[in-house]
């Protein structure tokens, strides 16, 4: 996977024989239909790899729906359910029922009860993961209660929130986090999907990739990784597994 204008993307090989054509196929879990530009069409979005020739490929056909397979569902996987955003402002992505978080598989119980009242987007199109303040508040108030432990001092690094300076003993001991869903499901994040390394100013920095909004909580790309997560719209419920991803 990699970075893509913005957005996530995989190199995906379409057709056959002399019709095989390796495109970037953008990820986005906002839209309701996969396509691509293809020929005779003379598109108005310009693109690096040839248009696509369905006439070039042998094994091009139409897809029999009464051939497609259920829903798969990730081994050790756990679930919640789809709920449809509560704020006309809030990311067009899908949405979970966020009622807690865990630092450390200890509970945040200072956040207010209502403070995911509106969900939780499900978005890789969001880089990092945003929470709304109020529960970010106690959130960050509580990590760094942590890493000072570990003699971590909050440093200004553009572009987030919370850093620290790099150091054998703070990277050994960043704490996890996780999302407590409605119906009794832990969605874990692990440290490596928390901090990133930063350089600024001649020093490397740890910082925490989640960020305070005013008006959302999203679940970005990058605490996404090394999860497979697979969508069952038909039975609105969201499935999600640890993978090497």
């Amino acid at each position: 996977m990699a970075s893509y204008g913005w957005t996530y993307a995989v190199q995906v090989g379409i057709g056959t024989g002399p019709g095989l054509k390796y495109y970037m196929l953008q990820l986005d879990l906002t839209g309701v239909l996969t396509w691509m530009q293809c020929e005779p069409s003379v598109p108005d979005l310009p693109q690096t790899s040839p248009i696509f020739d369905s006439s070039e490929s042998p094994t091009y056909g139409y897809v029999d729906a009464r051939r497609c397979k259920a829903p798969y569902t990730p081994a050790g996987q756990d679930s919640t359910g789809i709920m449809s955003p509560q704020r006309p402002s809030a990311v067009p992505a899908y949405h979970i029922r966020v009622i807690g978080v865990l630092l450390n598989r200890q509970e945040l119980s200072d956040i207010p009860a209502n403070a995911f009242q509106g969900g939780c987007g499900v978005d890789v199109g969001t880089t990092m993961s945003r929470m709304i303040q109020p529960a970010y508040g106690v959130l960050d108030h509580a990590l760094m209660a942590h890493l000072a432990r570990f003699g971590a001092q909050r440093f200004a690094v553009p572009g987030y929130n919370l850093c620290v300076l790099d150091t054998p003993v703070i990277r050994a001991n960043l704490p996890s986090m996780a999302l407590d869903l409605y119906g009794g499901t832990l969605l874990d994040i692990a440290p490596a999907q928390l901090f990133v390394v930063v350089s600024d100013q001649g020093n490397q920095y740890l910082c925490f990739t989640v960020v305070p909004d005013e008006h959302q909580t999203v679940l970005g790309a990058m605490q996404q990784v090394n999860t497979q997560f697979v969508f069952d719209l038909p039975n609105n419920k969201i499935s999600f597994a640890p993978a090497q991803c």
